[in-house]
């Protein structure tokens, strides 16, 4: 009776409630109970709107978020006490290929609702599902599939943001970190050339904007004569001035960041020049010393679509015992499977394309 009770409890909560609740275990770092929410409210999201209603394409995202990251958190706790993954059962998927088809989902109802009615937050959706399937494929070992769905997400990104958009960087700063991966030394130089690029157009517009704001700050004037009534003139001075400081701090902030940033990309750039001049065995070395202070990326995202990214060049987690991309293999077994039982069907009519499958990357 307690299970039925439970069970009736479960199915009362809207799917709109569920997906609050799971974002939130999400950003906690709960991501077993994430995934388990994600999953109640995409099927409750499905049974109300249909497998392929643009309504859904956000449930199937957040879901197949959360369990990539479930999976990604697993293989390296397993690959860090050199344990072993158990296999699926026969007949069953893993974790990843759940991951995957669950957002292949997310791809196909925001492309088939852009396909009629076009607009820059389901774009900037799309554009994040395209980075969770190209980590998808990276965690694989599929670098020129990562890479291609990466550049897919650059297009989206070039269409509808400014020029000198971080989250531009960010995308030609993955599809440069797979090059480096997959030995395609003139293709990663070329894409960090571009985050370089795109970082000094960034820099460019901060320090106008910059300028603009320390013209545009006007300081009440000091009252003179009497000092009658003046106390709200001067805290109006006092907060003007507070203003102006904080807007501007926040220029300068990001002006430093973008500066260092920038200044690693060099650094990188420098490295690959090295490995075209230099023998095999020393190619190898200088290539394993890039790979270990690979830019790191953050990325945060709402489930509408518009999402930021961070970026940082920072020291990568390859350098604090986490495991080499190129080691990561699949494993395990899914949480609610049940959940995609539908979507595997959804996945083989509307899709003809399997994670391994992909168009290769354009160089």
């Amino acid at each position: 009776k307690m299970g039925s009770k439970s069970e009736l409890k479960v199915e009362s909560v809207a799917p709109e409630t569920l997906l609050a609740q799971g974002k939130d275990l999400f950003k906690a770092k709960d991501l077993e109970k994430a995934t388990e929410v994600l999953g109640q409210a995409l099927q409750s999201r499905t049974q109300e709107y249909g497998e392929l209603a643009i309504e859904t394409a956000p449930y199937y995202y957040e879901y197949g978020r959360a369990l990539l990251e479930l999976c990604k958190a697993t293989q390296n706790l397993l690959g860090n006490k050199g344990a072993q993954p158990p296999p699926p059962a026969e007949g069953e998927a893993d974790d990843w290929e759940i991951a995957w088809e669950v957002l292949e989902a997310s791809r196909v109802c925001y492309e088939k609702e852009l396909a009629t009615n076009s607009t820059k937050e389901h774009k900037l959706a799309l554009a994040e599902v395209y980075i969770c399937l190209a980590e998808c494929h990276r965690e694989q070992e599929r670098f020129a599939e990562s890479s291609a769905d990466f550049e897919k997400c650059l297009k989206i990104y070039e269409d509808v943001l400014e020029k000198g958009d971080r989250l531009i960087a960010y995308a030609h700063q993955e599809i440069a970190s797979n090059s480096v991966y997959a030995n395609q030394n003139d293709k990663a130089r070329y894409h960090y050339e571009c985050v370089g690029s795109t970082l000094e157009t960034r820099i460019f517009s901060q320090f106008a904007q910059l300028q603009k704001l320390a013209a545009e700050s006007k300081i009440p004037e000091k009252p003179s004569g009497k000092m009658v009534k003046s106390q709200a003139k001067d805290d109006a001075r006092v907060m003007a001035v507070r203003n102006a400081c904080k807007s501007i701090g926040k220029f300068i902030e990001e002006i430093e960041d973008l500066s260092v940033c920038r200044d690693q990309v060099a650094e990188q750039i420098a490295g690959l020049k090295e490995v075209s001049s230099t023998s095999n065995k020393e190619n190898e070395d200088i290539l394993s010393k890039l790979a270990s202070r690979m830019p790191s990326s953050k990325v945060t995202s709402a489930s509408s679509g518009s999402g930021q990214v961070t970026i940082g060049f920072g020291e990568s987690s390859a350098g604090k015992g986490a495991i080499p991309v190129n080691k990561l293999g699949t494993f395990g077994t899914a949480k609610s499977k049940n959940t995609l039982t539908a979507t595997k069907k959804r996945a083989s009519e509307s899709s003809n394309s399997q994670p391994t499958d992909h168009k290769k990357a354009k160089v």
